[in-house]
């Protein structure tokens, strides 16, 4: 009598003919033993899978009420087939709107495949080469990674269409508007669909542009005042660096005068000093841990070091305090003060700091950026502070009075220690 086995997926009892052999050891089960579904229910699955691709590629590639003419009729596709880089660009450089083309086009010259670089670079840098020649600009949106042929289709939006725009942020309560500098828009209705392979110089593109729009202008901030950005950035704050921009553009005139209009804002001037000066105290991705590593590698320059802060199951904590008042502070403190506050940082830590008082002034001895989740136990965020505190006191720290809010957590803390 032949044995069966009962298959996890359609629930039936099959002889085990009906079962294939593993391939590899897994928790389930060894090398060569029978899988837990049947051929019959592995082939539906698989079947299922090209199904779901196939939906999410035509859905991915069929034109939507965004790559459409304004009035909503769709535009005929226009196939070159094969080119090279040098003609495709040539060609789109002339063509007229609308269009709706697709073509192979060989990227060996503008974007060759290389190991060191990554698709979506080769795949910008095309892309980049396609807006020089029509004079418009192409936005990444999104991408997806097709399982059977792993290559990557990325598709990009037309800077200039209507259907792309942000909302405009609210003004503040001054009423004043924002400093911004809009391009013009219009309905153009532009996407730009690029299909890439790891193994291939050869990139699928398929573009289309319902309406015709004035040439794309780079409202950025030009490379020599990046340069003197660069220049300034540990001296000088934002707002100055505006100022000297301002006077050396306008040559002494007022920036409100007639043809004195700056391609680009005060804004622009902060966003890219921000960049700069990221690069001087930034060590990691993650905040918690560049923190951690800029205290440990710049802590004895800026008069600052860590505190073995043990956090609890559902925190994260770190700590540090500042070794010259410690030092010269800590004995004589009789009189400490602890407060914490929010909003302080975009990783959501509180924020606790430990002041001691000196004649009438205070004295910042110690920091705690502490992060609590939902999963911490009850109790555990005062256990951090104990801890916290406790290393304090064995640096010298013992005043005879505390100061806190109505915080409990703090409250029990200053009295267990």
């Amino acid at each position: 009598m032949e044995h069966t086995k009962r298959c996890l997926r359609c629930r039936h009892h099959k002889p085990l003919s009906e079962f294939r052999p593993r391939v590899n050891n897994t928790k389930t089960g060894k090398k060569g033993d029978p899988t837990d579904y049947c051929t019959t229910c592995i082939d539906k699955k698989k079947a299922a899978h090209v199904a779901h691709d196939d939906r999410k590629r035509k859905a991915w590639e069929e034109t939507n009420e965004e790559d459409n003419a304004a009035d909503g009729n769709k535009i005929p596709v226009l196939d070159f087939g094969e080119l090279s880089a040098e003609d495709f660009l040539e060609i789109i450089g002339e063509l007229e709107v609308p269009y709706n083309i697709c073509a192979c086009i060989s990227v060996t010259v503008i974007s060759p495949k290389e190991q060191a670089i990554e698709q979506r670079k080769r795949v910008d840098r095309f892309t980049q080469a396609i807006g020089e020649a029509q004079f418009t600009h192409w936005n990444h949106e999104k991408w997806y990674k097709c399982k059977r042929t792993d290559k990557e289709v990325h598709s990009y939006s037309c800077a200039q269409s209507t259907s792309r725009e942000q909302k405009a942020k609210v003004p503040r309560g001054d009423g004043k508007s924002r400093a911004s500098c809009q391009m013009e828009r219009s309905e153009c209705g532009g996407w730009l669909h690029v299909t890439a392979g790891a193994e291939s110089d050869v990139m699928t593109v398929c573009m289309k542009h319902a309406e015709q729009h004035k040439p794309y202008k780079d409202i950025g901030l030009p490379g020599k005042w990046k340069k003197l950005i660069r220049k300034y950035a540990s001296t000088l704050t934002p707002g100055k660096i505006w100022r000297e921009v301002v006077r050396r553009v306008t040559k002494g005139r007022k920036a409100t005068d007639p043809g004195m209009a700056l391609p680009f804002r005060q804004k622009s001037i902060y966003y890219y000093w921000q960049v700069v000066t990221r690069q001087e105290w930034r060590r990691s991705s993650k905040t918690f841990e560049s923190a951690c590593a800029f205290i440990e590698e710049k802590g004895d320059e800026h008069n600052i070091k860590l505190l073995d802060v043990q956090p609890k199951p559902g925190t994260e904590a770190l700590a540090f305090y500042v070794t010259d008042f410690v030092e010269g502070w800590a004995a004589n403190a009789q009189e400490i003060a602890m407060d914490s506050t929010w909003n302080t940082n975009s990783g959501n830590f509180e924020l606790f700091a430990v002041v001691a008082d000196t004649n009438g002034a205070g004295i910042p001895l110690a920091f705690l950026f502490l992060q609590t989740t939902k999963e911490a136990a009850s109790g555990a965020k005062r256990a951090v502070l104990e801890w916290f505190l406790g290393c304090l006191k064995i640096l010298g720290v013992e005043p005879e009075f505390t100061l806190s809010d109505k915080d409990w957590s703090e409250i029990k803390a200053m009295a267990f220690i």
